[in-house]
């Protein structure tokens, strides 16, 4: 069997029917008239013979799934749009959505994502492929250019999902290897398995609560950022270029797993860590333990806490600067040599008690506040905030239908000005509040 046949039969397992793609276009049929002298004012000009400027042109109008299906063609269009795939699509997440979609609740749990979920890592624009025909010309003519890559597959055991994502795991493995940075993967652990290492693989995301190993790790020794929803079994090891973590400790079983693997890796700088109502209280004091005594490197700490904490001992945290918290418990327990933002969610954080929890630091530039209370917000508590924090820079809120902030706005008055930050490129899911923020001129 030659390789084109190989694929071909590759492919025949996870194809949808004709009617999900668009079209196919037949450029070679194509037929252009144009007036010659001599000629009786006819004549006809075939579409191979454009020069490859004006085809660039033409396929740079066209999107993305009839990019991929006249790239298909023959092999000088392949080129040509791969040139235009380099320049418009490279940069851009895309995101395959496996769903067997002639299942009624799938097509409303893929709006439901759609609408809520836009897209989880940080890029300037997204794709969103719904069709497996197109994945696998995409992968297979454009995958040595294709930097993000999302698998979006709704975890059941549908015939449909158990035969597209083996495939889909393997178009990735065998023709991004060496191109991809980005793989996000919102799907069952068991189709992760990769048969070449993904070398400039700098971030990755697994979001599944089936897996409790992960094997695909060792595909990735450059990774830098990894976020996932449970902490595996097999996550206790060292991972050189490792900086950034988003973890979720579940369950009593996970915390030591968790130790072993923050005392593997202390060259951590940045840690998002969220601590299930699953995992007893008790072992909280050593989870933080074990963060204040390796992490030595790490700058911005986020933690998100379900249960109610019973710490006793206190923890400093020598390097970090960004602290964002969320949890039912008090802060006492938690103390930093020179923090310069905080963020406070939860119930304590309201006024007047965030005044009480940021008045410990001093040197505090940026503080960012959750949904204010109308009744807590007036002139004096604007004025001990300023006179506790008399380095503060800005002070962030969030917006509320009720326009709550804009009471912020005029107690703080002329020397304060409101400013929009800079757009990072993050998609915003619809359910999160937008923040208003404040700087003193």
């Amino acid at each position: 069997m030659s390789k084109r046949q190989a694929i071909a039969s590759c492919e025949s397992d996870t194809v949808m029917p004709r009617s999900a793609v668009k079209r196919k276009y037949q450029p070679e049929m194509a037929d252009f008239h144009s007036n010659e002298p001599g000629n009786d004012g006819k004549s006809t000009v075939k579409f191979n013979d454009m020069s490859d400027h004006v085809i660039d042109v033409i396929l740079c109008e066209l999107p993305l799934e009839d990019l991929a299906n006249i790239s298909d063609t023959s092999t000088r269009l392949r080129d040509i749009a791969s040139s235009v795939f380099l320049r418009k699509h490279a940069h851009r997440l895309i995101s395959m959505d496996v769903f067997h979609y002639g299942i009624n609740i799938c097509d409303k749990l893929r709006e439901h994502y759609k609408k809520d979920f836009p897209v989880y890592c940080e890029h300037n624009a997204m794709l969103r492929i719904s069709a497996a025909p197109i994945w696998f010309k995409l992968l297979r003519n454009f995958g040595a250019t294709i930097k993000h890559v999302r698998i979006h597959g709704h975890t059941t055991n549908d015939t449909y999902t158990l035969n597209v994502m083996p495939n889909l795991i393997k178009y990735v493995s065998d023709f991004c290897s060496d191109s991809l940075e980005t793989l996000e993967a919102l799907a069952g652990n068991q189709f992760l398995t990769f048969k070449r290492p993904l070398t400039n693989l700098r971030e990755f995301c697994l979001f599944s609560g089936r897996f409790e190993s992960l094997e695909a790790l060792e595909s990735m020794p450059n990774v830098r950022t990894l976020k996932l929803s449970r902490v595996p079994k097999t996550i206790a090891k060292f991972y050189a270029k490792l900086e950034r973590v988003h973890l979720v400790v579940e369950s009593d079983e996970e915390v030591q797993t968790f130790i072993s693997f923050i005392r593997l890796n202390r060259q951590i700088k940045y840690l998002h860590l969220v601590i299930f109502h699953d995992c007893r209280p008790e072992h909280n004091d050593a989870i933080y333990s074990s963060i204040a005594d390796n992490l030595t490197q790490l700058t911005t700490f986020k933690l998100c806490e379900s249960n109610v904490p019973q710490l006793v001992s206190r923890h400093r945290f020598q390097g970090v600067e960004s602290f964002s918290v969320e949890c039912r418990g008090p802060l006492h327990m938690f103390e930093f040599n020179g923090l310069r933002k905080l963020t406070l969610r939860g119930v304590f954080a309201y006024p007047p008690n965030c005044v009480t929890i940021a008045q410990r630091y001093k040197d505090l530039k940026i503080l960012k506040l959750p949904l204010l209370e109308e009744a807590h917000v007036n002139a004096s508590f604007i004025q001990n905030l300023l006179k506790k924090l008399p380095e503060l820079e800005q002070i962030s809120v969030y917006r509320d239908k009720q326009n709550r902030w804009s009471t912020l706005k005029n107690l703080l008055g002329r020397k304060w000005e409101q400013f929009e930050k800079e757009k990072t490129g993050k998609f915003r899911p619809s359910w999160m509040p937008i923040s208003q923020h404040f700087r003193k001129k």
